[in-house]
């Protein structure tokens, strides 16, 4: 039993050369295959799949640089403790 899936499969253009439309079958399966959009489906889950994973990453890390921020504030010498100074 073949378990390949529709992402696994190289999608090809579809296009309607050799294609008779006098002939009422192949217009009717063109068509059908037309109006099949099970692979535009996957191509466009991944891609919105890839874009919530991206604004998860930037919200984490605009949440550690908020951290850092209120964490260098909050010490008792802010910057000069951390990268030194060179007044004393």
């Amino acid at each position: 039993m073949d378990d390949s899936s529709a992402s696994d499969a190289t999608p090809t253009p579809l296009t309607a050369l050799g294609v008779d439309f006098q002939d009422a079958a192949q217009a009717s399966e063109f068509l059908e295959m037309l109006l099949d959009d099970a692979t535009l489906q996957v191509t466009a889950n991944a891609y919105a799949r890839y874009f919530w994973y991206g604004v998860v990453v930037v919200i984490f890390l605009f949440a550690v640089q908020n951290l850092v921020a209120r964490w260098v504030g909050r010490s008792r010498y802010g910057l000069r403790h951390v990268f030194g100074s060179s007044r004393r």
